[in-house]
């Protein structure tokens, strides 16, 4: 078990993985009168480095969740200590949507990376961030000095994100019209006036759209060295928003590897299910990536047919209603074997 401070963070519970050695850490970490959700892994040796990982928001948790953790655990068994999390106001965290605003979600990220440092005894100095948290990792790592920041499908430029959003919210206004003859609302109009939407039983708030709207990815990473690792799921080749990407990165002095995992990851639309041994192989090749970048050797995930199993038709991933055996929803009932301690932020 890990040495802690009395005023810092206590498991509510710890799992041990008898194959590999590595801890896990069940707990919550206290802000003001709120709770995040907080997972961290523990090496069975002294830890060579510490991971942060920043998730996606909205409807894009539900299909990068299994891939994270099992990524984390794979990055534990290879010597990183690792921190996950669950951002304010989404899945086991306190909070409304209201108040998931990006400067908010930027001090979740480093309450967790303090967490990490207070048990671990190492702070982050790599950032994972998938989707719309790759922009979340950049602004953190500016905070924690980290060298290295690796991004999943990253959302280069939040305009398409919220095409996205408000695509699945166009359509959730369609299906309500063949019950009621409504028109449909224009998704923004609609924000404005009142304050929210429900896109297919995601709510997105007016603060989160005000605070991510036009956001670039590019614009949050800080200026100077450091090095990228950018994965790409889909296609042969980088695509051109991702070419001219990394030769920005690569103008401000930057060491970037990329690498394109075949496959397609279903995120508001695209339909499929990700296939369990296909999400391992994803994380073992980010772990063995981050593991020679450690070693001073290139950093490349092997090109292979993962992630996603294609459904016969597209459709919209809706708000589940049934959560896979690996997360614990908001609503179940959690027995700690030990007493609830937080870590408490200053």
């Amino acid at each position: 078990m890990p040495k802690l401070s009395s005023d810092g963070f206590a498991p509510a519970d710890t799992r041990l993985d008898q194959r590999t050695g590595v801890r896990e850490c069940v707990g919550f970490i206290e802000l003001d009168d709120e709770r995040i959700f907080s997972c961290t892994y523990l090496p069975p040796t002294k830890p060579r480095a510490g991971v942060l990982i920043c998730s996606p928001l909205l409807a894009d948790v539900h299909v990068s969740y299994r891939r994270e953790v099992v990524t984390a655990r794979e990055l534990a068994a290879r010597g990183f200590a690792v921190q996950r999390f669950h951002f304010r106001g989404s899945s086991n965290s306190d909070g409304s949507a209201d108040a998931a605003n990006l400067p908010a979600l930027a001090m979740d990220a480093q309450r967790a990376g303090e967490c990490l440092a207070q048990i671990a005894g190492i702070k982050p100095t790599v950032l994972l961030g998938t989707r719309l948290g790759a922009i979340i990792a950049a602004r953190a790592a500016r905070f924690f000095e980290a060298s290295t920041l690796v991004m999943w499908a990253p959302t280069l430029n939040t305009e398409g994100y919220f095409r996205d959003v408000f695509r699945g919210y166009v359509i959730g206004q369609l299906k309500d019209e063949e019950l009621d003859g409504r028109s449909v609302n224009d998704p923004v109009a609609e924000l404005r006036q009142k304050g929210y939407l429900d896109v297919l039983g995601y709510p997105v708030a007016q603060p989160f759209y005000d605070s991510f709207f036009g956001r670039q990815l590019i614009e949050e990473i800080g200026p100077g060295g450091g090095r990228c690792l950018l994965v790409q799921v889909g296609g042969t080749g980088l695509s051109s928003e991702n070419l001219r990407f990394t030769r920005q990165l690569r103008r401000r002095g930057m060491a970037v590897d990329t690498s394109v995992v075949a496959g397609k990851d279903a995120w508001w639309f695209g339909g499929g299910a990700a296939l369990r041994e296909d999400e391992a192989k994803a994380a073992q090749g980010i772990a063995a990536a981050l593991l020679a970048r450690e070693l001073g050797r290139r950093a490349r995930i092997p090109v292979a047919p993962l992630l996603t199993r294609q459904a016969p038709r597209a459709r919209a991933i809706a708000a589940p209603t049934a959560m896979p055996v690996s997360v614990m929803p908001r609503a179940s009932v959690f027995v700690p074997s030990t007493p609830m301690v937080l870590w408490k932020s200053a």
